[in-house]
């Protein structure tokens, strides 16, 4: 009795792997920045960001700080992911979906250039939801249903910071991950006998680490390099199986895991013009492939291995910040990979190849406080072949489907830091 409604969980948790997210639909299913600073300069920050934003970007820039400091940092995110869910070549938009992603940060010298701080922030998701959809995969509903997935990973976090010398400071910023995945979709749970599967699951990982240097071999130009270590979050539940109209739904305890990857990442910031303008770059990878190639499900007594096959995701950033007078301007660009593999897509993961991201951004300040305003667009599109081995009448975890698949998104990001005098 457990068997079908345990497989046609699989798909169910196979809906969520990739982009925001919540966070964004992003070919990154990570945020690209925090602080409204640093979003306005294309999500950098590694060389330059010394609000307590910086526990999420490069810790080793909190050595620096004198005294108490507050970061609030949160963006509005507008996601639109195109999929074709109805069957081959068809087309099918979630519509604008409103999500939160935010950071709040807290830093304080211990002693001069020891820096103690404490944080959380959302670190990955992605998501989505097509409403009153008729038809999936070629088979007629009987009743239109939403189909939607969801996955956030969040971090609480405490970094430590040491200024070596004028030159160099360290940081080590020492992770708490926390997950939940949730699923309501309808699913061929027999062939042609689609009904409605929902599940959520949750729950803590293995603490991690992200270890960054900053070094300045003249006073005009910092070189940052960071490492983030893999995480794994474990995550528990239930799915339950409708069956029929008006009948108790089957329910069963479930549990799986996800993992965020191995990171690395370099930065370099320049100050020139009596430090009006500020230009800086970044390159960073996460590795995805290794750490994301299959969502294995234990469900009862089921081991279900729904494949993802993500690839590395490799990005080059670029910002500038020009002071005008005692207002700061900023733009951005941010061009990365996709996680995502043409084999193993899904309808809630964005598309195979390239994303473009544009950003632009202000500043102000009132008394003790730093008010900052970023705008971020991006988007990335791809056509898929089908697999026929992986998207089939009767399979019940359906990849890899042909269709159009295309992903935009917007954010509008503001951040308040405040500086005790």
């Amino acid at each position: 009795m457990h068997r079908p409604w345990l497989v046609a969980l699989s798909l169910a948790l196979a809906l969520a792997p990739n982009a925001l997210r919540p966070s964004s639909a992003r070919a990154n299913p990570e945020a690209p920045a925090f602080d409204a600073r640093a979003v306005g300069m294309g999500g950098t920050g590694l060389a330059f960001l010394d609000s307590p934003a910086a526990l999420f970007h490069n810790p080793a820039n909190l050595a620096g700080l004198e005294g108490f400091e507050a970061t609030v940092s949160a963006a509005a995110i507008a996601v639109d992911l195109e999929a074709p869910v109805r069957g081959d070549g068809s087309t099918s938009h979630t519509g604008l979906s409103l999500a939160p992603l935010v950071l709040v940060g807290v830093a304080m010298p211990l002693r001069r250039h020891v820096v103690l701080g404490f944080g959380a922030y959302l670190n990955t998701g992605y998501g989505g939801r097509f409403a009153q959809v008729t038809r999936i995969a070629g088979y007629d509903l009987d009743t239109p249903q939403d189909q939607s997935a969801l996955l956030f990973i969040g971090e609480l976090s405490a970094p430590l910071a040491l200024r070596v010398s004028p030159q160099l400071d360290l940081g080590l910023t020492l992770r708490l991950p926390y997950g939940r995945q949730a699923a309501d979709v309808t699913q061929e749970v027999f062939p042609d006998a689609w009904v409605p599967v929902h599940q959520s699951v949750s729950g803590f990982g293995l603490p991690g680490i992200l270890i960054g240097a900053t070094y300045r071999p003249i006073p005009s130009l910092a070189l940052a390099l960071t490492y983030r270590s893999k995480v794994v979050i474990q995550m528990e539940g239930q799915t339950a199986l409708t069956l029929s109209d008006g009948a108790a739904p089957l329910q069963s305890p479930t549990r799986t895991s996800w993992a965020v990857p191995h990171a690395l990442g370099f930065g370099v910031a320049h100050h020139a013009l009596d430090n009006r303008l500020l230009t800086t770059a970044e390159l960073r990878v996460q590795f995805h492939h290794e750490a994301n190639r299959a969502q294995i499900l234990h469900v009862a007594d089921q081991r279900i291995v729904v494949p993802l096959q993500w690839k590395n995701v490799y990005s080059a950033r670029v910002g500038a910040e020009w002071m005008a007078g005692n207002v700061p301007l900023r733009v951005g660009y941010n061009l990365s990979t996709s996680a995502s593999e043409a084999r193993a897509m899904q309808n809630f993961t964005p598309p195979p190849g390239l994303l473009h991201a544009l950003y632009a951004g202000f500043g102000v300040s009132v008394a003790d406080f730093a008010l900052d305003f970023a705008l971020h667009f991006s988007f990335g599109q791809a056509d898929v072949v089908t697999a026929p081995d992986r998207c089939q009448a009767g399979e019940r975890v359906k990849v890899g489907c042909g269709g159009h698949y295309a992903v935009r998104s917007g954010w509008l990001a503001f951040s308040m830091r405040y500086a005790a005098p």
